[in-house]
């Protein structure tokens, strides 16, 4: 896929996984926001007490340390939502820069942090990592990964939904020209790229996701049981 159609199709691909992970975002929000709502419920309680204690030294202090507790647990929500919301921003802005030297496994990592929004990944896919040291460092456009990890962790998310073991191992090694990427999961085998029994979402959305990323950064793709390796050309740097 040649030209702006490939870049085009591309990004609207890109905004479908904001929204298919929509649902996480506002849970990951929507979770500190009720913590902070409540303990800043509590602290008015307790500041409401403070000007009848003025002669009870103990019940002061007491509840001068809770409502410091309230504001030390209002503080972690905050940084909780900032951190969410440092992943999410990085993620879009990173879609417009150019080539630059990448160290790809921390850049893996990131977009998994991206992807704990999906509540069956966060809560019962195991993931490991089998990276080499030191890690690999080349020269690629940031969103290429991206994109890459983004249509096959789908995939693998899509097999794994009614197996009994849920883990997902993400591969990687490098040489002077070329990156492999490998995602192995614990679930049924994949079909052929071309088989009819894709479930509906990975043949309308994440394989031909894939698809494109692939086309658009001229990587190539295989299926072998239960594992997809994804080989890339790439600039690796000394």
């Amino acid at each position: 896929m040649d030209g702006n159609n490939g870049i085009n199709s591309v990004q609207v691909f890109r905004d479908a996984i904001i929204g298919h992970l929509a649902k996480g975002f506002v849970h990951n929000l929507n979770s500190p926001l009720q913590i902070i709502s409540m303990h800043l419920e509590l602290m008015r309680s307790e500041l409401s007490k403070i000007p009848g204690l003025a002669s009870d030294a103990k019940g002061l202090t007491q509840t001068t340390e809770s409502i410091l507790a309230r504001i030390d647990q209002i503080e972690d929500s905050l940084s909780k939502m900032d951190f969410f919301l440092r992943v999410v921003n990085q993620r879009k802005a990173a879609e417009v820069v150019g080539a630059v030297p990448v160290i790809i496994p921390d850049l893996i990592k990131r977009e998994i942090e991206f992807w704990q929004s999906d509540l069956f990944l966060k809560h019962q896919v195991q993931i490991d990592y089998d990276f080499p040291d030191p890690p690999h460092v080349v020269t690629i456009k940031e969103s290429v990964v991206r994109d890459l990890v983004d249509g096959s962790i789908g995939l693998c998310l899509s097999r794994l939904q009614e197996s009994d073991l849920k883990n997902i191992k993400i591969r990687l090694a490098c040489n002077n020209s070329t990156l492999e990427l490998a995602f192995e999961h614990s679930g049924e085998p994949f079909p052929s790229s071309d088989a009819a029994d894709w479930p509906v979402e990975d043949k309308l959305f994440f394989l031909p996701f894939l698809k494109v990323a692939l086309e658009d950064c001229k990587a190539d793709l295989k299926f072998d049981g239960n594992q997809l390796k994804i080989t890339l050309p790439v600039t690796k740097q000394s």
